[in-house]
């Protein structure tokens, strides 16, 4: 034993342990130092952290404070307000309901004024009235009736002196407005739409067509059986007079000899040859004295010149493909 003990290996081996052991108590030592300096100084820092919060709140709760000492002193001012606004709208409110009130008043009286005055204007002038009829002489319906009877007469003589001198036939009869004559078996209506007897003009619509007419004008209506002529004969207060010749027959007084198409007609003693060439869109084509076409229309007259003078041509009306025509030469 004390041989080993002897062994430099021993010994050395011995000191390595105690040099191990020491070296791991120094480093114990030194690594508890250095945390414990790291936990010093993590809780120094939490400190000065957790110390600025706590100012921050004393802070905080200073403001707090303040502004709810700023709200109980403004809450009387605010009340005040509200006290001063509804007290002014409600005065406000009742010099209204005054306004409107007199306003009504005032209204209803003038309304109550003024109906008093008209009933009391009414009344003058309905006994004004019945004065005026008292006063009339017994014979006054009698006069009035024997004036109109008179202006008929008149109307019917013009109008019938009228129609004689356009070439038309008139009914004698006065139509009113609304009302229509019915000519050429239904083909041609004749509508009336307005008159006006001191002008003596009126508005017809002839089939569908309104024209506004003068006494002694026409207008040619065309229709399936041909084209004719309606006039305005007279216009009176009791209405108007319609003049035409829709109704007269070919080779009647009014209209005249009838030519059919291809014919050749001589008129004026003999100083016109006329030939019908055909009818055009209501309308005549004819060849007067030559060769050369003109169109005629129903109603229309032209003048022809010949070697003795100058002659009249009148186309007056075509009736199922036939002419009718009159020439005279001056």
């Amino acid at each position: 034993m004390s041989e080993i003990t002897k062994n430099p290996v021993f010994i050395g081996a011995g000191f390595g342990l105690g040099g191990l052991f020491v070296g791991a108590m120094l480093a114990t030592a030194t690594l508890n130092s250095k945390v414990q300096d790291g936990i010093n100084r993590s809780m120094s820092s939490v400190a000065e952290t957790m110390q600025g919060d706590g100012e921050a709140m004393v802070a905080l709760s200073e403001r707090i404070e303040a502004l709810e000492t700023a709200i109980a002193e403004n809450a009387d001012s605010v009340s005040a307000l509200g006290e001063q606004v509804s007290n002014d709208m409600g005065a406000r409110v009742d010099a209204l309901g005054a306004q409107v009130t007199e306003m009504s008043e005032s209204l209803e009286s003038r309304i109550v004024e003024t109906s008093e005055r008209m009933s009391q204007t009414a009344s003058e002038q309905v006994a004004q009235l019945e004065n005026a009829l008292a006063s009339l002489p017994a014979k006054a319906g009698e006069t009035a009736t024997d004036m109109a009877a008179s202006t008929q007469e008149a109307v019917a003589e013009a109008t019938t002196e009228t129609a004689d001198a356009v070439g038309l036939e008139g009914s004698g009869d006065a139509l009113g407005v609304g009302q229509t004559a019915s000519l050429a078996d239904g083909a041609v209506r004749a509508f009336v739409q307005q008159f006006d007897a001191e002008e003596g003009t009126a508005v017809l619509s002839v089939n569908r067509d309104s024209t506004r007419l003068a006494v002694g004008e026409s207008v040619v209506a065309q229709h399936s059986g041909g084209a004719c002529r309606v006039g305005l004969g007279g216009v009176s207060a009791a209405g108007v007079e319609i003049t035409s010749d829709c109704d007269a027959a070919p080779g009647s007084e009014i209209l005249g000899d009838a030519y059919g198409m291809g014919s050749v007609a001589m008129l004026g003693d003999g100083a016109m040859r006329v030939f019908v060439s055909g009818i055009v869109n209501g309308d005549v084509r004819v060849a007067i004295n030559g060769l050369d076409t003109q169109i005629v229309a129903v109603g229309e007259t032209v003048e022809v010149a010949t070697g003795e003078g100058s002659c009249d041509l009148t186309v007056t009306g075509i009736r199922e493909e036939a002419v009718s025509m009159v020439g005279s030469c001056g």
